[in-house]
């Protein structure tokens, strides 16, 4: 399973991309109301989480590939963790809340703007997400150089 570890680095780069870039197609689509820009938000809606959720089976191995965690590293991992569960969860909820509007007919009004909110609040913790699995990257990194010294 180190196969997995390791892809996490290059494989998190594509939630990050298609997630933070779908709320701003999304608001294209409500001021152009054009079909082709509300089907291709929900097709990067759709690869976003699918990506997200490799990225999340890839980091738990990566998180259980580390052999000693000082209490540093574990606070930034856990962070780190507990950010990418909201997005995947999150973007989720968003995916089949729309699903479910659009079944319904009922996916514009005021449903498309309190799904886009939800969006850019997302974006939040997409970020943060990025933010705490940089520093937990580079805290194991100085850890493993520190031992070699």
């Amino acid at each position: 399973m180190e196969f997995l570890a390791e892809l996490h680095h290059k494989i998190i780069h594509f939630p990050i991309a298609l997630l933070f870039i779908y709320p701003f197609i999304e608001a294209v689509s409500i001021f152009y109301k054009k079909e082709f820009f509300s089907f291709t938000s929900l097709v990067i809606l759709i690869l976003g989480i699918v990506a997200s959720l490799a990225a999340v089976l890839t980091g738990n191995q990566a998180l259980n590939s580390i052999d000693k965690m000082n209490p540093d590293l574990y606070e930034l991992a856990d962070k780190h963790y507990t950010y990418a569960n909201i997005v995947v969860w999150l973007f989720s909820l968003i995916l089949f809340s729309r699903i479910y509007l659009q079944i319904k007919k009922k996916y514009e009004g005021k449903w498309k703007i309190i799904l886009l909110l939800l969006a850019f609040a997302g974006c939040y913790f997409i970020y943060q997400t990025g933010e705490y699995g940089g520093k937990t990257a580079h805290t194991r990194i100085s850890t493993i150089i520190g031992k070699n010294e």
